[in-house]
Formats: structure tokens, C-alpha cells, sequence
């Protein structure tokens, strides 16, 4: 068993944020590297491949990799219950194997408008090695083990790193060096992370339950549409960008979201540490308070980051190739997805504590809907810029209908502090898009300031950590 630690959430993050924070400084040094040696035509491909096996990524878990975090702490043996959790995705990573090897030349023309024989394996091999390696990331996880969840994470980002400088250097600068490099890390990393949790892999054939095995998929595959929804959701403006734009729109796209993902490391951090955290203070009936001051944190901490990042663009920008320049007009409008996520991270809690997944179901179909609507009208005529005003909106409609819903399911928590964050946001973006004077920007900025610490300071979370320790009502 691994240990067991009751610490306080702030410590919990710094525990779980050290990996995070080495990968963000691996991809300062990869990002401006890729995008000097590369166009954006040649990432525009790379963005298509993540897509697609983000795709048969959800297809093999079937939402049992969220099941496997519910039922974590629900008194079942461990070894027992990742068995159970395990048999369906392997059948079905051999499922999705068997579809792309039938396809192959549909699906490489579609990602690469050529047939990539070799990518093609390639994505047959690295889909069972990111299946092994995702349960062993999330049962250290969720065993709080932080330390040891960032020194795993270290030693991928250092691997995938390595395998990217050197296949660019010395292969060739194309889309097709990251993603060999994609591919070969996960193998290496696949094997490292099996021999550091070996002892998590003793697991034996008779701990076949069939009962829970049913039970697992009662709880995850309701999940599956809402997650699938979530993916076209995340995925469709870079269709769109395909089919409807060019890979040039669609690599300007993807490297402002490079930059997002890159600021967004914060809102990475936080979830992977909160999740854990939420689920045992639910568990432990503790105070509802509780859960709204880190709510309240989060807000601040997101939107007043987001705000200085927008003042700064014209620096950040720099980090890229300039071919990628333009993109500094697209990113301001992609820093709402890891807000979003953060914030309702903390405010849909109610859907998976009530176990009414439905609800992110409704939620996921509307917003998917108000997207495609939005992406089909703006991108044949905006390009990449179209691409992200529509996830902006659509990552705002999802937040509140499944904020709603949660606080319906849950209990009625305040609104208006949420409401006014992201009013001072969208007006600097206004702001900047408006063209107007630098210190309109900074008077918007300390506006939201000064509002977060008036909010901080009602809620009483001015202090320096929030106890883990459960207080039962």
C-alpha cells in the first residue's frame, strides 16, 4: 500500500505542481525550437495527429479512467479494482488497433494528405503504451503520492524533449520528426513508469469480478457521450480549420494553443491535485464553505494571471517563430479554456458527487451544438481567428450550464463573483482588440485586481493554506 498522507491542499499542490512546472520550463525551450524549425503547415498535421489519437484515447477508456478515480476510496481492494477497470480498455485498444489498421490509407490521407505507412504502426504501438501508462500516472495519484507523480512526470517530459531535439536535428524538420518523437518517448516512458510502480502490475486472474465490471461500466460508459462530446467540443475548430480553412490557419491555431497550454500549466497542476482532494473531503462530509474558498482562489488566481498575460502578449509572442506572430490575436480568447476548466473544476462538482453524469451530458450536447454553429459561420471567414472566438464562447455557455446544473444538484453557491470576473476580462479583451490606449489596459486590469481581493478578502481566504483535515458536521 502506498502511503497515505493528510497534508494540507496547498501543500498537496506544491507536491503534484514540481513535474508540471519542469515541463512547462522543457516546453519554453521546445516551443520557440519547433516553431523556428518548422511551418505552421507542417503543426497544422502534428495538431491533426494529437487530435486523433486524443479521439481513440477516449474511445478505449470509455470512461473508465474516471470510474477507476471514483471508486478509488470506495473500500474496494486496489489490485482487485484496477483489474476489473483494466479488462474492457484492453479489449477495446484492440478494437480501435484492428479499425486503424482496416483504414489506414482513409485515415493517413485525411491527417497528412499522403499515405505515412510507418506513423500509421507507429499510433498502433503508442495507443496500448499511453492505456498502461495512464492507470500507473493515475494510481500514483491517487494515492497523493506528489513527489513521486512530479518525478515521473519530469523524467516524460525530459524523454519526450530529448526525442524531439534529436529527431529534428538529425532526421529531418517536419511533421513527421514529432511525431516519431511522440511515439518512441511514449514507449520509453511507457516501460520507465511500468518499472517504477511494478508493484501495482501483481495482479492476478482470479480477482475477476464480473458484478464489478458491470458496475464500473454502469458508472463510466454515461460518461462516454458526455466525453465525446467534450472531444468534438475540443476538437472541432481544428477539424473545421481542416476542412474548411488551411493547415496554415489550423498551425497558427495550434501554436497560440501551444502558448495557452504553456500558461495553462497552472490550471494542470491544480486539477490533478484537486481531484483526490474533492473527492475525500465530499467522502468526509466536509463544510460546503470549504469547497467555494478554493473555488474563490482559483477564480482569482486564473482570471488576474490571464489579465497580466493579455498586458504582456506582445512579449510572449516573441518566444515563437515569426511566422507565428499572428497568432498573438488568437491566443487572448483560448486563455478561457484552462480558466473554464480550472473554475469548473470547482463549481460542477455537484454533477460526480450526485453521480448524475446525465446532466454533463445536456450540458456537453448544447454547447457542442452552439460550437459547430459558431465554427461553420466563422471560420470559412475569419480563419483561425473565427476558430477562436467560437471555443471562447463555447468554453463559457459549457462552464455556466454545468455550473447551473451543479449548484441545482448540490447546494446554491454565489454566482456574482463569476459573473463580474469574466465581464473585466472579455472587456480587455475588447479592450485590446479595440486597439485603444495602454492605460485603458491597466485600468481594466487593476479593476480586476482590486474586485479578487475584495472577494478574497469576504470569503476569508486571505491566509497562507487551506487544512485538508476534515471537520464533520
Amino acid at each position: 500500500m502506498l502511503k497515505k498522507t493528510n497534508i494540507s491542499l496547498l501543500k498537496q499542490i506544491q507536491s503534484f505542481s514540481v513535474g508540471s512546472i519542469v515541463g512547462v520550463a522543457v516546453s519554453l525551450i521546445t516551443a520557440p525550437l519547433v516553431t523556428r524549425m518548422i511551418s505552421p503547415d507542417e503543426f497544422g498535421k502534428v495538431a491533426l495527429f494529437t487530435l486523433i489519437y486524443v479521439l481513440f484515447s477516449f474511445i478505449i477508456f470509455l470512461g473508465l479512467d474516471q470510474t477507476f478515480a471514483r471508486y478509488y476510496n470506495s473500500g474496494i481492494e486496489r489490485k482487485k479494482l484496477l483489474f476489473n477497470i483494466l479488462v474492457v480498455p484492453i479489449c477495446m485498444c484492440f478494437i480501435v488497433i484492428l479499425g486503424i489498421i482496416v483504414f489506414r490509407k482513409q485515415l493517413s490521407f485525411w491527417l497528412f494528405e499522403n499515405y505515412e505507412p510507418i506513423i500509421i504502426i507507429g499510433l498502433c504501438v503508442f495507443l496500448p503504451g499511453m492505456l498502461i501508462k495512464r492507470f500507473a500516472m493515475l494510481y500514483v495519484r491517487m494515492n497523493l503520492r506528489g513527489k513521486f507523480y512530479s518525478f515521473l512526470t519530469i523524467i516524460s517530459k525530459l524523454v519526450i524533449f530529448i526525442c524531439v531535439l534529436s529527431l529534428l536535428l538529425f532526421f529531418e524538420r517536419s511533421f513527421r520528426a514529432i511525431i516519431f518523437a511522440n511515439i518512441v518517448s511514449n514507449v520509453i516512458n511507457t516501460i520507465l513508469v511500468v518499472i517504477f510502480t511494478k508493484n501495482m502490475w501483481v495482479l492476478c486472474p482470479v480477482d475477476f469480478d464480473i458484478n464489478l465490471v458491470k458496475k464500473f461500466l454502469h458508472f463510466g460508459l454515461p460518461l462516454v457521450p458526455t466525453t465525446m462530446l467534450f472531444w468534438v467540443l475540443n476538437s472541432f475548430d481544428k477539424i473545421s480549420l481542416r476542412n474548411w480553412s488551411s493547415y496554415g490557419e489550423l498551425g497558427l491555431y495550434a501554436a497560440a494553443f501551444k502558448v495557452v497550454s504553456l500558461i495553462g500549466a497552472v490550471q494542470i497542476i491544480f486539477n490533478t491535485a484537486w481531484a483526490p482532494v474533492a473527492y475525500k473531503w465530499y467522502e468526509n462530509g466536509e463544510d460546503n464553505k470549504r469547497f467555494e474558498q478554493v473555488s474563490v482562489a482559483v477564480l482569482a488566481a486564473t482570471v488576474t494571471g490571464s489579465a497580466l498575460i493579455i498586458v504582456c502578449r506582445d512579449v510572449i509572442m516573441l518566444f515563437l517563430g515569426y511566422e507565428y506572430r499572428n497568432a498573438s490575436s488568437i491566443f487572448m480568447y483560448l486563455l478561457f479554456v484552462p480558466i473554464m476548466n480550472a473554475v469548473s473544476a470547482t463549481t460542477a462538482l455537484g454533477i460526480v458527487f450526485s453521480k448524475k453524469t446525465k446532466f454533463n451530458f445536456f450540458a456537453s450536447v448544447f454547447t457542442v451544438v452552439i460550437n459547430i454553429i459558431f465554427n461553420y459561420i466563422l471560420i470559412p471567414i475569419y480563419g483561425a481567428w473565427g476558430a477562436a472566438i467560437s471555443t471562447c464562447v463555447s468554453f463559457l455557455i459549457f462552464f455556466w450550464v454545468t455550473t447551473l446544473f451543479s449548484r441545482k444538484l448540490w447546494y446554491k453557491f454565489g454566482l456574482i463573483k463569476y459573473v463580474v470576473n469574466f465581464a473585466l476580462l472579455l472587456l480587455l479583451i475588447f479592450v485590446v482588440e479595440l486597439n485603444m490606449l495602454r492605460f485603458m489596459e491597466i485600468i481594466v486590469v487593476m479593476s480586476i485586481i482590486i474586485v479578487n481581493i475584495y472577494i478574497a478578502n469576504r470569503y476569508n481566504i486571505l491566509y497562507r493554506y487551506l487544512p485538508l483535515k476534515s471537520k464533520r458536521k
